[in-house]
């Protein structure tokens, strides 16, 4: 394979990627659901930072870009049906997707390249687990114990976030504490 061939499969990969992320920013605009949304969101910026390194590639070999504009979604049904199937065909398209493109890369000579694509290609697949593995939708036993992880998340997150903050540290952000107190409490041994 030579640098036109590699130039012309990463942009056609990029064409391809860049489609399935503006079908995704489409898609989010029609799920209400909050978590299916809200993982929406990190799949989206998620391909935002795998299409940054495609260009990287691209631009680097002296290619130039396409663009893909998003798509146009209609939904028919009740909210949860047409989120439910808006859901499934985006999950068949990102198996469509890494289903046509892994036997491709397995005969690119350039191990760079080949790896970011791989790479791509896995994430690919574990953004797809992210937000279909509720696609139906849920029962109320299942929604009270993804209330119970969310809250468990949210321990978590708020534990790493104020972990090693000291009672002096504290003090040093109070919002009402004169400049005086706030100089004191910082210099204050431990």
């Amino acid at each position: 394979m030579n640098a036109t061939e590699l130039l012309a499969l990463l942009r056609s990969f990029y064409r391809d990627k860049l489609a399935i992320r503006q079908r995704h920013v489409a898609v989010a605009r029609h799920v209400a659901h909050y978590d299916f949304n809200n993982t929406y969101q990190y799949v989206i910026a998620r391909e935002d930072v795998q299409l940054n390194w495609l260009r990287d590639a691209i631009t680097d070999m002296g290619g130039a870009l396409e663009e893909v504009s998003e798509p146009q979604i209609a939904t028919s049904g009740k909210a949860d049906a047409a989120q439910a199937e808006l859901i499934a065909t985006d999950r068949d398209a990102a198996q469509a997707f890494v289903d046509s493109w892994r036997p491709r890369l397995e005969a690119m000579p350039n191990a760079r390249h080949r790896t970011l694509l791989r790479l791509i290609l896995g994430e690919t697949l574990d953004g797809d687990d992210l937000y279909h593995r509720r696609v139906t939708p849920p029962s109320a036993a299942s929604r009270t114990a993804a209330a119970r992880e969310r809250a468990a998340l949210r321990s978590f997150i708020s534990v790493r976030v104020t972990y090693g903050r000291t009672p002096a540290a504290s003090t040093f952000f109070a919002p009402d504490a004169s400049a005086r107190s706030r100089t004191s409490a910082s210099s204050r041994p431990g």
